[in-house]
Formats: C-alpha cells, sequence, structure tokens
C-alpha cells in the first residue's frame, strides 16, 4: 500500500501494489513484462522543489522529484526502459466545480512532460473526471484495476 507521495517497485511473486483516493493526485504504474516487475507512484503535484523540506521527506509527493527516483528503483530492480507499460490514472476535478486551480490536469500535464523527456511512452490513461479512484497493480501479470464508488470495477 502506498499513500499520497509514495511510491513502490517489487519483482515478487504475488504482490500487489496499491494506492487508493487518487482524486486530483495522479498514479503511474510502471510494468516490465519480460522480467514481472511493477511500481508504482502516487503524485500529489506536478512541481516541487527539490531541496523542500516535503521533496527530501516525500520526494513522491511531486512528478518533477518522484518520476525519477521510480525509474531509478525499477532499474534497479532489473526493469528496462524500453519495456516498460506505462499507465496513469487520475487527474480528477475535486472540489473545485470551476476548474480554478485545476491541480488534476497540471498533475497529468506535468507526468506526461517529464515521461517525455526521459525519452518513456505511456499506453493507456483514465485521467480526468470527478471521481476518485483506487488502483491496485499485480506483479505477475501488469493487470491494473481501477476502483470508484461511482463506477464498476474495471482493468485498464
Amino acid at each position: 500500500m502506498i499513500g499520497i507521495g509514495g511510491y513502490a517497485a517489487s519483482k515478487t511473486p504475488g504482490v500487489e501494489i496499491k494506492t487508493m483516493a487518487l482524486g486530483s493526485c495522479v498514479g503511474v504504474t510502471f510494468w516490465e513484462p519480460s522480467l514481472k516487475i511493477a511500481g508504482m507512484i502516487h503524485v500529489a503535484f506536478p512541481h516541487g522543489r527539490p531541496d523542500s523540506p516535503r521533496a527530501l521527506r516525500q520526494p513522491g509527493y511531486f512528478a518533477n522529484t518522484g518520476l525519477p527516483l521510480i525509474f531509478k528503483k525499477l532499474q534497479l530492480l532489473g526493469a528496462h526502459p524500453n519495456n516498460l507499460v506505462i499507465k496513469m490514472m487520475g487527474g480528477a476535478n475535486m472540489l473545485d466545480p470551476n476548474n480554478t486551480f485545476a491541480i488534476g490536469i497540471k498533475n497529468a500535464e506535468s507526468i506526461k512532460g517529464i515521461l517525455k523527456d526521459m525519452g518513456l511512452r505511456w499506453q493507456a490513461e483514465e485521467l480526468g473526471g470527478d471521481i476518485s479512484r483506487t488502483v491496485t497493480i499485480e506483479v505477475d501479470t501488469g493487470i491494473v484495476t481501477i476502483q470508484s464508488p461511482e463506477l464498476p470495477l474495471r482493468n485498464l
């Protein structure tokens, strides 16, 4: 289980990595199918100063500090960048009916830009709307499951 600003990676058979309550936050999953390595990060904000207390304590809280770290963690487990299946979920418009702050949109745009700059492509996304999402990725299969109170259980 990872919380806001958390990230994890595993190649242990049978493990599932899960995060709950993705509202304006964006969850990004990574799966390396040939080696069965999975990872996930729960990003709260697009950018933060790398030397800020929050970034030092929870680097995954920000896209610009967290994505490079989850990527390194995946590589340390043996994942090859060209083999990664990347998916992203969340980025909803929560508690902001006029979309004044647009945190969800900004999170998604920032993550996409950082992934592009790292030479990575994502294969699927479920972004936006006004729903909270709980996301799970299975190490063995790479199946990403999304749950939300408003919609049926689904795979991405």
